[in-house]
């Protein structure tokens, strides 16, 4: 075949749109004319660079998706960690206040069994039910017993939260006198709701910003691998 005849049919034998007797000619002619190799060569990298190029095109909005994507999850897992260390302190302050309304109740159940006598709660009931409702939100429920728990000495309920579903935590402690002498025991019984939250909290926001935080290095690491080819 003449060099004019294997130039024409070069574009389809690229595009395999030749017959196999034609294929065996161009094959054939190629290897001896440098020209017509030549010109086959310069096709298939002009295809190569077309190819390319259109594959860029197809790459670059899919590398902004997947940026976008994953800049979503760094900033989950940033927000998780702020929440987080906002529900510790929340938690750690919400634990803290349930031992010092404990430590205050102490002190002033010992102001008044310096006052009053213990045993007599007529004595002294009206002045512990106002100091309660007034200083003692988060406190559900009071009883005195003797030091030995055969005798209930006073009982207080909080009527504001008796038709509320609370979570309570009970904890005892001494009433002492002038003297420093142990005359009774008290058992109250403390809002621990707060608590309870600030741990729920804490987990969830742990695991979601952990979640995020690993999917956000699996799709970072995955960008760099793909990037190199």
């Amino acid at each position: 075949m003449k060099c004019e005849i294997i130039k024409d049919l070069l574009p389809s034998y690229i595009d395999n749109l030749t017959s196999d007797e034609s294929n065996k000619e161009i094959e054939n002619h190629i290897i001896t004319c440098s020209k017509c190799k030549s010109e086959l060569d310069n096709m298939n990298q002009d295809i190569n660079i077309e190819t390319l190029e259109i594959n860029k095109k197809d790459i670059k909005p899919l590398k902004k998706f997947d940026k976008k994507y994953r800049n979503v999850f760094r900033n989950i897992s940033i927000c998780s960690l702020i929440i987080y260390l906002i529900a510790l302190y929340y938690t750690q302050y919400s634990f803290n206040d349930v031992y010092d309304t404990r430590a205050r109740l102490a002190i002033d159940l010992q102001t008044i069994s310096e006052n009053h006598d213990i045993k007599n709660s007529n004595s002294y009931s009206t002045e512990l039910q106002k100091l309660l409702n007034q200083n003692y939100k988060n406190v559900l429920s009071l009883e005195i017993y003797t030091t030995d728990y055969k005798n209930t000495l006073y009982t207080y309920k909080n009527k504001s939260n008796a038709d509320t579903d609370i979570i309570s935590t009970h904890i005892t402690g001494d009433v002492f006198n002038k003297k420093k002498k142990n005359i009774a025991t008290f058992y109250v019984g403390i809002d621990y709701k707060p608590v309870i939250m600030g741990n729920a909290i804490l987990k969830y926001s742990a695991l979601i910003g952990w979640i995020s935080l690993i999917t956000y290095i699996i799709l970072l690491l995955k960008s760099k691998f793909v990037s190199k080819f």
